[in-house]
Protein backbone atom coordinates (compact mmCIF):
# COMPACT_ATOMS: atom_id res chain seq x y z
CA UNK A 1 0.00 0.00 0.00
CA UNK A 2 1.13 3.40 -0.89
CA UNK A 3 0.53 5.43 2.25
CA UNK A 4 0.93 8.84 0.39
CA UNK A 5 -2.60 10.54 1.17
CA UNK A 6 -2.60 11.63 -2.44
CA UNK A 7 -2.16 8.11 -3.92
CA UNK A 8 -4.85 5.95 -5.47
CA UNK A 9 -4.66 3.56 -2.10
CA UNK A 10 -5.61 6.19 -0.20
CA UNK A 11 -8.57 7.58 -1.98
CA UNK A 12 -10.54 5.99 0.58
CA UNK A 13 -9.20 7.84 2.99
CA UNK A 14 -9.59 11.24 1.26
CA UNK A 15 -13.30 9.93 1.27
CA UNK A 16 -13.97 9.77 4.71
CA UNK A 17 -11.96 12.61 4.89
CA UNK A 18 -14.80 14.20 3.44
CA UNK A 19 -17.39 13.96 6.48
CA UNK A 20 -14.61 14.94 8.64
CA UNK A 21 -15.40 18.17 9.79
CA UNK A 22 -19.02 16.77 10.65
CA UNK A 23 -18.03 13.80 12.30
CA UNK A 24 -15.80 15.71 15.18
CA UNK A 25 -18.57 18.80 15.51
CA UNK A 26 -19.94 16.25 18.76
CA UNK A 27 -16.26 15.94 19.87
CA UNK A 28 -14.94 19.78 19.35
CA UNK A 29 -18.07 20.93 21.60
CA UNK A 30 -17.44 18.43 24.38
CA UNK A 31 -14.20 19.67 24.85
CA UNK A 32 -14.04 17.69 28.50
CA UNK A 33 -13.85 14.13 29.22
CA UNK A 34 -13.26 10.92 31.35
CA UNK A 35 -10.71 8.41 30.18
CA UNK A 36 -10.69 4.83 32.69
CA UNK A 37 -7.46 2.66 32.26
CA UNK A 38 -8.73 -0.41 33.92
CA UNK A 39 -8.35 -4.11 33.02
CA UNK A 40 -7.13 -7.54 34.26
CA UNK A 41 -3.83 -5.76 35.44
CA UNK A 42 -5.33 -2.89 37.68
CA UNK A 43 -5.72 -5.33 40.46
CA UNK A 44 -2.08 -5.59 40.86
CA UNK A 45 -1.38 -1.86 41.37
CA UNK A 46 1.85 -1.89 39.69
CA UNK A 47 3.00 -5.06 42.07
CA UNK A 48 4.12 -8.56 41.28
CA UNK A 49 5.47 -11.29 43.42
CA UNK A 50 5.77 -8.67 46.08
CA UNK A 51 7.98 -6.60 44.03
CA UNK A 52 6.74 -2.89 43.38
CA UNK A 53 7.72 -1.92 39.54
CA UNK A 54 7.57 2.06 38.68
CA UNK A 55 6.20 3.66 35.37
CA UNK A 56 2.87 2.80 33.69
CA UNK A 57 1.42 0.05 35.95
CA UNK A 58 -0.81 -1.43 33.37
CA UNK A 59 2.49 -2.28 31.76
CA UNK A 60 3.19 -4.90 34.08
CA UNK A 61 3.25 -7.50 32.51
CA UNK A 62 6.11 -6.24 30.14
CA UNK A 63 7.82 -4.79 33.56
CA UNK A 64 8.05 -7.83 35.54
CA UNK A 65 8.10 -10.08 32.07
CA UNK A 66 5.43 -12.14 33.19
CA UNK A 67 4.65 -15.29 31.10
CA UNK A 68 1.17 -15.73 29.02
CA UNK A 69 0.04 -18.83 30.48
CA UNK A 70 1.05 -17.83 34.21
CA UNK A 71 -0.49 -14.38 33.26
CA UNK A 72 -3.61 -15.84 32.03
CA UNK A 73 -3.95 -17.65 34.80
CA UNK A 74 -2.96 -15.78 37.73
CA UNK A 75 -3.95 -12.34 36.56
CA UNK A 76 -6.60 -12.29 34.37
CA UNK A 77 -7.77 -15.66 35.36
CA UNK A 78 -8.84 -14.01 38.93
CA UNK A 79 -10.01 -10.93 37.58
CA UNK A 80 -13.62 -10.70 39.27
CA UNK A 81 -14.71 -7.10 39.59
CA UNK A 82 -18.62 -7.64 41.20
CA UNK A 83 -18.45 -4.53 42.65
CA UNK A 84 -18.45 -2.91 39.25
CA UNK A 85 -20.85 -0.17 38.41
CA UNK A 86 -21.05 1.24 35.27
CA UNK A 87 -24.29 3.90 36.35
CA UNK A 88 -21.82 4.58 39.49
CA UNK A 89 -18.77 5.80 37.05
CA UNK A 90 -21.20 7.58 34.55
CA UNK A 91 -22.94 9.35 37.25
CA UNK A 92 -19.23 10.38 38.54
CA UNK A 93 -18.40 11.54 35.19
CA UNK A 94 -21.68 13.50 34.37
CA UNK A 95 -21.14 15.37 38.14
CA UNK A 96 -17.62 16.73 37.05
CA UNK A 97 -18.81 17.99 34.01
CA UNK A 98 -17.33 15.51 31.76
CA UNK A 99 -19.40 15.18 28.19
CA UNK A 100 -17.63 12.10 26.84
CA UNK A 101 -16.19 8.73 28.48
CA UNK A 102 -13.72 6.84 26.79
CA UNK A 103 -12.60 3.03 28.22
CA UNK A 104 -9.99 0.33 28.15
CA UNK A 105 -11.47 -1.97 25.60
CA UNK A 106 -8.20 -4.05 24.77
CA UNK A 107 -4.69 -3.04 26.03
CA UNK A 108 -0.96 -4.21 25.58
CA UNK A 109 -1.43 -7.14 27.54
CA UNK A 110 -4.11 -8.75 24.87
CA UNK A 111 -6.89 -9.42 27.14
CA UNK A 112 -10.66 -8.02 26.18
CA UNK A 113 -12.59 -6.23 28.04
CA UNK A 114 -15.40 -7.34 26.15
CA UNK A 115 -17.40 -9.96 24.78
CA UNK A 116 -15.31 -10.97 21.39
CA UNK A 117 -15.97 -13.79 19.27
CA UNK A 118 -12.20 -13.23 17.54
CA UNK A 119 -10.64 -14.21 20.89
CA UNK A 120 -11.44 -16.32 23.26
CA UNK A 121 -9.01 -14.01 25.79
CA UNK A 122 -11.97 -12.24 26.95
CA UNK A 123 -13.87 -11.42 30.18
CA UNK A 124 -16.74 -13.51 29.49
CA UNK A 125 -14.61 -16.45 28.41
CA UNK A 126 -11.44 -16.30 30.51
CA UNK A 127 -12.76 -14.88 33.55
CA UNK A 128 -15.45 -15.57 36.39
CA UNK A 129 -16.77 -11.99 35.97
CA UNK A 130 -19.65 -13.38 33.37
CA UNK A 131 -20.33 -9.96 32.38
CA UNK A 132 -19.65 -7.63 29.54
CA UNK A 133 -18.44 -3.97 31.41
CA UNK A 134 -17.92 -2.76 28.11
CA UNK A 135 -21.55 -3.22 26.83
CA UNK A 136 -23.10 -1.90 30.48
CA UNK A 137 -21.23 1.40 30.51
CA UNK A 138 -22.45 1.64 26.43
CA UNK A 139 -25.98 1.59 28.18
CA UNK A 140 -24.89 3.87 30.78
CA UNK A 141 -23.62 6.41 28.71
CA UNK A 142 -27.15 6.36 26.65
CA UNK A 143 -28.99 6.75 29.86
CA UNK A 144 -26.58 9.62 30.91
CA UNK A 145 -26.02 11.42 27.68
CA UNK A 146 -22.57 11.19 27.71
CA UNK A 147 -20.88 9.96 24.89
CA UNK A 148 -18.92 6.98 24.72
CA UNK A 149 -15.71 5.48 23.16
CA UNK A 150 -13.09 2.71 23.25
CA UNK A 151 -9.17 2.67 23.90
CA UNK A 152 -8.27 -0.29 21.56
CA UNK A 153 -4.60 -1.40 21.56
CA UNK A 154 -4.21 -2.56 17.78
CA UNK A 155 -0.26 -2.71 17.33
CA UNK A 156 0.60 -4.08 20.51
CA UNK A 157 -0.33 -7.33 21.70
CA UNK A 158 1.69 -9.42 24.34
CA UNK A 159 -0.53 -11.89 24.26
CA UNK A 160 -0.40 -13.26 20.84
CA UNK A 161 2.45 -15.16 19.77
CA UNK A 162 2.06 -12.85 16.23
CA UNK A 163 1.65 -9.70 18.06
CA UNK A 164 4.65 -7.40 18.34
CA UNK A 165 6.03 -6.37 21.79
CA UNK A 166 6.61 -9.80 23.49
CA UNK A 167 10.02 -10.42 23.41
CA UNK A 168 10.40 -12.91 26.48
CA UNK A 169 7.64 -15.73 25.76
CA UNK A 170 8.47 -15.22 21.96
CA UNK A 171 11.24 -13.82 19.27
CA UNK A 172 8.90 -10.71 18.68
CA UNK A 173 10.20 -7.45 17.59
CA UNK A 174 8.22 -4.25 19.15
CA UNK A 175 9.29 -5.08 22.70
CA UNK A 176 12.00 -3.79 25.08
CA UNK A 177 15.10 -5.42 23.97
CA UNK A 178 14.70 -4.13 20.58
CA UNK A 179 15.12 -7.63 18.84
CA UNK A 180 15.27 -7.50 14.80
CA UNK A 181 16.22 -4.25 14.29
CA UNK A 182 15.10 -1.77 16.96
CA UNK A 183 12.40 0.31 16.62
CA UNK A 184 11.65 0.34 12.85
CA UNK A 185 12.29 -3.44 12.46
CA UNK A 186 9.77 -3.81 9.42
CA UNK A 187 12.05 -1.44 7.48
CA UNK A 188 15.34 -3.58 8.27
CA UNK A 189 13.28 -7.23 8.21
CA UNK A 190 10.32 -6.87 6.27
CA UNK A 191 10.18 -10.82 5.98
CA UNK A 192 8.91 -10.68 9.00
CA UNK A 193 5.76 -8.38 8.65
CA UNK A 194 3.49 -11.75 6.91
CA UNK A 195 3.70 -12.79 10.94
CA UNK A 196 2.13 -9.82 12.48
CA UNK A 197 -0.31 -9.31 9.49
CA UNK A 198 -1.72 -12.40 10.61
CA UNK A 199 -2.49 -10.86 13.83
CA UNK A 200 -4.24 -7.74 12.37
CA UNK A 201 -6.00 -9.95 10.17
CA UNK A 202 -7.23 -12.32 12.64
CA UNK A 203 -7.36 -10.80 15.78
CA UNK A 204 -6.98 -6.43 15.64
CA UNK A 205 -9.42 -5.89 12.42
CA UNK A 206 -12.36 -8.59 13.93
CA UNK A 207 -12.47 -7.06 17.60
CA UNK A 208 -12.38 -3.37 15.80
CA UNK A 209 -15.30 -4.16 13.87
CA UNK A 210 -16.76 -6.01 16.66
CA UNK A 211 -16.22 -3.00 19.35
CA UNK A 212 -18.16 -0.90 16.40
CA UNK A 213 -20.99 -3.22 15.11
CA UNK A 214 -21.67 -4.54 18.60
CA UNK A 215 -21.43 -0.94 20.72
CA UNK A 216 -22.19 1.71 18.12
CA UNK A 217 -19.13 3.75 19.99
CA UNK A 218 -18.42 7.35 19.14
CA UNK A 219 -14.87 7.55 19.21
CA UNK A 220 -11.94 5.20 19.22
CA UNK A 221 -8.80 5.98 20.50
CA UNK A 222 -5.81 3.52 19.49
CA UNK A 223 -2.15 3.63 20.48
CA UNK A 224 1.64 2.76 19.61
CA UNK A 225 0.93 2.29 16.16
CA UNK A 226 5.00 2.82 15.93
CA UNK A 227 4.94 -1.22 17.01
CA UNK A 228 3.57 -1.98 13.43
CA UNK A 229 4.52 -0.76 10.13
CA UNK A 230 1.85 2.23 8.80
CA UNK A 231 0.58 -0.21 6.06
CA UNK A 232 -0.70 -2.23 8.89
CA UNK A 233 -2.09 0.32 10.89
CA UNK A 234 -3.98 1.99 7.68
CA UNK A 235 -5.12 -1.47 7.31
CA UNK A 236 -7.36 -0.97 10.54
CA UNK A 237 -8.00 1.91 10.02
CA UNK A 238 -9.62 1.79 6.76
CA UNK A 239 -11.68 -1.74 8.48
CA UNK A 240 -13.15 0.64 11.17
CA UNK A 241 -13.80 3.14 8.22
CA UNK A 242 -16.09 0.60 6.73
CA UNK A 243 -18.12 -0.37 9.36
CA UNK A 244 -18.01 2.96 11.40
CA UNK A 245 -17.57 5.83 9.16
CA UNK A 246 -18.88 8.63 11.93
CA UNK A 247 -16.51 7.25 14.82
CA UNK A 248 -14.14 9.71 15.69
CA UNK A 249 -10.78 8.24 15.58
CA UNK A 250 -7.50 9.80 17.02
CA UNK A 251 -3.75 10.34 15.44
CA UNK A 252 -2.34 7.13 17.10
CA UNK A 253 -3.65 5.27 14.74
CA UNK A 254 -0.73 5.67 12.54
CA UNK A 255 2.57 7.02 13.61
CA UNK A 256 5.70 8.23 12.42
CA UNK A 257 5.03 8.41 8.80
CA UNK A 258 6.10 11.46 7.32
CA UNK A 259 2.64 11.87 6.21
CA UNK A 260 1.43 13.86 8.88
CA UNK A 261 -2.12 12.95 10.47
CA UNK A 262 -4.56 10.51 9.59
CA UNK A 263 -6.89 10.56 12.61
CA UNK A 264 -9.67 12.88 12.98
CA UNK A 265 -7.38 15.10 15.35
CA UNK A 266 -3.85 15.38 17.38
CA UNK A 267 -3.50 13.08 20.04
CA UNK A 268 -0.87 14.97 22.48
CA UNK A 269 1.99 14.01 24.64
CA UNK A 270 1.51 11.98 27.83
CA UNK A 271 1.32 13.52 31.36
CA UNK A 272 1.63 16.89 29.83
CA UNK A 273 1.81 19.55 32.63
CA UNK A 274 1.75 22.74 30.28
CA UNK A 275 0.15 22.94 26.46
CA UNK A 276 2.16 23.94 23.33
CA UNK A 277 -0.07 25.79 20.63
CA UNK A 278 -0.63 23.13 17.29
CA UNK A 279 -2.36 23.65 14.13
CA UNK A 280 -4.89 21.35 14.08
CA UNK A 281 -7.63 20.01 16.81
CA UNK A 282 -5.91 18.28 19.65
CA UNK A 283 -6.41 16.44 22.97
CA UNK A 284 -4.30 16.63 25.75
CA UNK A 285 -3.84 13.25 28.24
CA UNK A 286 -2.57 14.31 31.81
CA UNK A 287 -2.59 12.09 34.85
CA UNK A 288 -3.08 12.56 38.33
CA UNK A 289 0.03 10.83 39.96
CA UNK A 290 2.83 9.48 37.02
CA UNK A 291 0.75 6.50 36.12
CA UNK A 292 -2.38 5.81 34.24
CA UNK A 293 -3.41 2.15 35.60
CA UNK A 294 -4.13 2.52 39.10
CA UNK A 295 -0.80 2.05 41.69
CA UNK A 296 -0.75 1.19 44.88
CA UNK A 297 2.54 2.90 45.97
CA UNK A 298 2.26 5.90 43.68
CA UNK A 299 1.30 8.74 46.48
CA UNK A 300 2.74 11.63 43.72
CA UNK A 301 -0.40 13.06 43.26
CA UNK A 302 -0.78 16.32 41.98
CA UNK A 303 -2.68 18.96 43.84
CA UNK A 304 -6.22 20.19 42.38
CA UNK A 305 -4.67 24.01 41.58
CA UNK A 306 -2.53 22.03 39.14
CA UNK A 307 -6.02 20.79 36.89
CA UNK A 308 -8.01 23.67 37.63
CA UNK A 309 -5.07 25.67 35.65
CA UNK A 310 -4.39 23.01 33.31
CA UNK A 311 -7.95 23.46 32.40
CA UNK A 312 -7.82 26.99 32.17
CA UNK A 313 -4.85 27.23 29.93
CA UNK A 314 -6.47 24.42 27.51
CA UNK A 315 -9.65 26.95 27.21
CA UNK A 316 -7.46 29.80 26.14
CA UNK A 317 -4.38 27.95 24.38
CA UNK A 318 -4.91 29.74 20.92
CA UNK A 319 -5.60 26.71 18.32
CA UNK A 320 -8.66 25.96 16.42
CA UNK A 321 -10.10 23.43 19.55
CA UNK A 322 -9.37 21.72 22.16
CA UNK A 323 -10.41 18.87 24.45
CA UNK A 324 -8.97 17.49 28.28
CA UNK A 325 -9.66 13.68 29.07
CA UNK A 326 -9.05 13.14 32.45
CA UNK A 327 -9.75 9.90 34.91
CA UNK A 328 -11.00 8.68 38.14
CA UNK A 329 -9.49 5.50 39.42
CA UNK A 330 -12.39 2.83 39.47
CA UNK A 331 -11.08 1.89 42.60
CA UNK A 332 -12.92 5.28 44.14
CA UNK A 333 -9.72 7.60 44.71
CA UNK A 334 -8.76 10.40 42.48
CA UNK A 335 -6.22 8.75 40.20
CA UNK A 336 -4.39 7.72 37.44
CA UNK A 337 -6.56 6.60 34.63
CA UNK A 338 -7.06 9.31 32.26
CA UNK A 339 -6.01 7.30 29.35
CA UNK A 340 -3.49 4.73 27.56
CA UNK A 341 0.32 5.19 27.13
Amino acid sequence: MNIDKQSSDMAWWREAQNARDERVAWWQDARFGMFVHWNASSQLGGVWRDKVYSGYTEHIQRLATIPCEVYREEVVGVFNPTEFDADRWIKAAKSAGMRYFIITAKHHDGFAMFDSDASDYNILDATLFGRDPMKELKEACERHDIRFGFYYSHAFDWGEPNGAGNDWDYDNPGGSQLLHGGRNWYDKNPHLVPKFRTYVDQKAIPQVVELIEKHDPDILWFDTAAKLPPEECLRVLKAAREVGPDVVINSRIVQYTGHGNYGDYLSTVDRPADFHPVSEDWEAIPTTNESYGWSANDESYKPSLFFIRLLAKAAVVSVKMRTFVFGVNPAGRSAPNSVAA
